[in-house]
C-alpha cells in the first residue's frame, strides 16, 4: 500500500492554482476524504474519464457542498478547474476538490466541518446523525473502492492465483481500516454498544443512528514533524474506523447519547415507543 502523501504536499499543490491558500481547509478536505487519498488511483481525478467528472459532480459538489445549479452549469465549473490544473497530467483530488469549493463559495465547509454540519446535541460530545446520511454513505462507498482495489492490488501481487479472494480482501481491509473491538448489550429499554477507539478523539468520530442500524465513522490523523538539516516538513498518517451494526431492535435517533472516555466509546439507544416509530416514518 502506497504511503499517504506528506501534509505539505497539498497545500503546496493548492498554492500554485488558488491566489490564497488556507492550510485548515486543505486539512478539512483531506479528512474529509479520509481513507480515498491512501489509494494513488483514488487520490487522483481522472479528468479525461467522463464517469470519473459525473461522480465529481454528484457525490462531491451536488451532495457535499450542496450545489443546485443544473448539470451544464456544474459540468462547464468542474471544467474550468480542469482546465486550469492542465499542465499537471495527474489531478490532485484535494486540489481539484478545494478549488471548485473555493469557486461556490463553499472553503467554510472544510474550515470548520463540525460546525458546518447540523448535529444533533448529545449528552457526549460525539455528534449523532438520525437517518442516513448522504456524506456517509459516500465515505461508506470511497472506503469499500479502496479495500477493493487493494484487495486486486493483491491478487495480481499473488500471480492472480484464484480461490482466496476472501483473504485478499479481509488483508485488504485490515491494511486500510483500524479494528474496533464492539460489544452490544440489550436491556428492557434499551440497547447499549460498547467500542474500544483507543487514540480516536470525540471531535473525530461520527456515529449515524437509523431505527435497526448504527454505523461508526472515525477518521484520527497522526501528523510528525520531521527536521533534516534547514528542511522540515511533516508526515501524516491517517487511522480510519468504519464499523456498522444491525440492531435486534428498533430504537430511538432522536434520544440516542454517546460518550467517550480513556478510548471508549459508550453509545445508548432507548428503544422506540411506537409513536416514536410513526414519527421517524413519516416524510
Amino acid at each position: 500500500m502506497a504511503a499517504p502523501q506528506p501534509q505539505l504536499d497539498y497545500v503546496a499543490s493548492v498554492e500554485r492554482y488558488a491566489s490564497t491558500v488556507d492550510a485548515a481547509t486543505v486539512q478539512g478536505i483531506v479528512k474529509y476524504l479520509g481513507i480515498a487519498l491512501q489509494n494513488r488511483d483514488s487520490s487522483l481525478v481522472a479528468a479525461s474519464d467522463p464517469k470519473e467528472l459525473t461522480r465529481v459532480r454528484d457525490n462531491f459538489m451536488k451532495k457535499k457542498l450542496g450545489l443546485t445549479q443544473t448539470d451544464a452549469e456544474l459540468d462547464a465549473a468542474l471544467q474550468d478547474v480542469v482546465t486550469t490544473m492542465s499542465a499537471e497530467r495527474n489531478k490532485s483530488r484535494v486540489t481539484v476538490y478545494y478549488l471548485l469549493a473555493e469557486k461556490f463559495g463553499k472553503l467554510g465547509l472544510f474550515a470548520n466541518p463540525q460546525a458546518a454540519t447540523a448535529m444533533q446535541p448529545t449528552k457526549g460530545s460525539v455528534p449523532i446523525r438520525q437517518s442516513s446520511s448522504g456524506v456517509l454513505f459516500e465515505r461508506i462507498q470511497q472506503t469499500y473502492e479502496a479495500i477493493a482495489r487493494r484487495a486486486f492490488e493483491i491478487f495480481e501481487n499473488n500471480g492472480r492465483l484464484t480461490g482466496n479472494e476472501l483473504g485478499n480482501w479481509f488483508r485488504a481491509e485490515s491494511e486500510l481500516l483500524h479494528p474496533v473491538q464492539l460489544e452490544l448489550t440489550e436491556t428492557d429499554d434499551a440497547l447499549g454498544v460498547r467500542a474500544e477507539v483507543p487514540g480516536f478523539e470525540a471531535q473525530e468520530l461520527e456515529i449515524n443512528v437509523e431505527p435497526r442500524r448504527l454505523t461508526l465513522w472515525g477518521n484520527h490523523e497522526a501528523r510528525e514533524e520531521i527536521k533534516k538539516g534547514k528542511t522540515i516538513y511533516s508526515e501524516s498518517c491517517a487511522q480510519q474506523i468504519m464499523r456498522w451494526v444491525e440492531l435486534p431492535a428498533d430504537v430511538d435517533a432522536s434520544k440516542t447519547s454517546a460518550t467517550l472516555k480513556d478510548g471508549i466509546l459508550s453509545i445508548k439507544l432507548p428503544k422506540a415507543t411506537a409513536t416514536a416509530l410513526m414519527e421517524a416514518s413519516t416524510p
